[in-house]
């Protein structure tokens, strides 16, 4: 299946609401005209009241998903590491940065928003 996007390209930033509460998944989509990187998404801005919650290991930080349409399956987790090693993580490895991972027009991105307060989380404006 192929689809077409029509229209002017937002130029400001968008914000989008992730609600909280342990285990609440969230489904995002990616909504940049282009390519993005996991870093340049500003899913994690250092305050949990921004961004997603960070820590040592996926399983006490929130987790981010990607949803890949050929294996109809999520992949990840993908984390931020904001101790010892510090950056993005996924799932080659707790020392290896994922920040720079492209993802293409249109990937679907699954939190698993693991603390009780909600955020606006800010996309970044591209041009």
């Amino acid at each position: 299946m192929n689809f077409q996007v029509v229209g002017a390209v937002k130029l400001g930033p968008t914000i989008t609401s992730v609600p909280g509460g342990p285990g609440v998944y969230v489904y995002v989509a990616n909504m940049d005209a282009t390519s993005v990187t996991l870093g340049g998404l500003n899913l994690y801005t250092g305050n949990p009241n921004t961004g997603v919650f960070g820590s040592n290991t996926s399983a006490e930080a929130d987790n981010v998903f990607v949803w890949n349409p050929a294996s109809q399956q999520n992949v990840g987790p993908y984390y931020y590491r904001s101790q010892g090693s510090i950056g993005w993580r996924g799932p080659a490895g707790s020392t290896i940065d994922a920040s720079t991972n492209v993802f293409p027009i249109g990937t679907v991105f699954e939190i698993l928003h693991k603390t009780a307060t909600p955020f606006n989380w800010t996309i970044p404006a591209q041009y």
